[in-house]
């Protein structure tokens, strides 16, 4: 955005007309124009400095739980989007009525990582649209002993890294998916056990509950219910007849 100062339009202005050869201003304007050309630079060095790969947390500032909304999102500006550190990483420390939801309306976006609940408690909700994480970073679904809810009715949500779903000691992570599909696209090796894409409870006295009762969920590998070295505890149900498919996709580990 280019901000005119407010005295430029009070004063005269030379402009060479097109094709012409530029020349030297008139004395009496060239204060004008170095005004100016300050305003132009600034303006368009802090667009450029609005870099990417940056930490940003949702904060609901409008107070109507969109997504898509800038001032919802620290600083009023929406995450930046793309492939690897082109995409900002998401923090959504908020829950119940401050919740964050992700609809169709928001469309399709990428960012580096998505994390829930890893400073305070925060809640998601997804009823549509594409939401995705590129880095292979550990996605959180509670860590540091907070708590944590990711809600889905319909829509795509694709993790680049594997899930740790209550993570460290006292977090409680929930996963709720009636419908659309989820998938942990990455694994690793928890406990000593590898090939894990999504681990429930990995910290003492840690809980991790995932209840499917709709839509589609797809792993890399595998679940795993527990951290066998510690006192953590997961629990994955199974409920109705509404689930499209719950499989994996690469028997490999990365």
């Amino acid at each position: 955005m280019v901000v005119i100062p407010p005295d430029f339009y009070a004063k005269s202005v030379y402009i060479a007309p097109m094709n012409s050869v530029f020349v030297q201003p008139p004395k009496c304007c060239r204060l004008v124009v170095k005004k100016f050309q300050v305003v132009v630079t600034i303006a368009l060095f802090t667009a450029a400095a609005r870099a990417t790969n940056l930490d940003v947390q949702w904060d609901n500032g409008a107070g109507n739980n969109d997504w898509g909304n800038p001032a919802n999102w620290s600083g009023n500006v929406l995450p930046s989007t793309g492939l690897g550190t082109t995409g900002d990483k998401i923090h959504i420390n908020l829950s119940g009525a401050s919740r964050a939801i992700y609809s169709a309306a928001t469309g399709t976006n990428i960012y580096q990582l998505i994390r829930i609940a890893d400073s305070a408690s925060g809640e998601l909700q997804v009823t549509g649209g594409s939401l995705s994480s590129d880095a292979t970073t550990v996605t959180y679904i509670a860590n540091g002993g907070q708590t944590a809810t990711l809600n889905q009715s319909g829509g795509t949500i694709n993790f680049g890294g594997y899930m740790e779903v209550g993570l460290g000691a006292n977090s409680v992570g929930n996963i709720n998916l009636t419908g659309g599909t989820l998938i942990s696209g990455r694994n690793g090796t928890v406990g000593g056990i590898p090939g894990v894409s999504m681990v429930l409870g990995d910290g003492s006295n840690a809980q991790g509950t995932f209840v499917l009762s709709g839509g589609e969920f797809r792993t890399r590998t595998g679940v795993l219910l527990g951290n066998p070295t510690t006192t953590g505890k997961g629990r994955f149900e199974v409920r109705g007849a509404g689930i499209a498919n719950i499989g994996t996709e690469n028997t490999a580990d990365d």
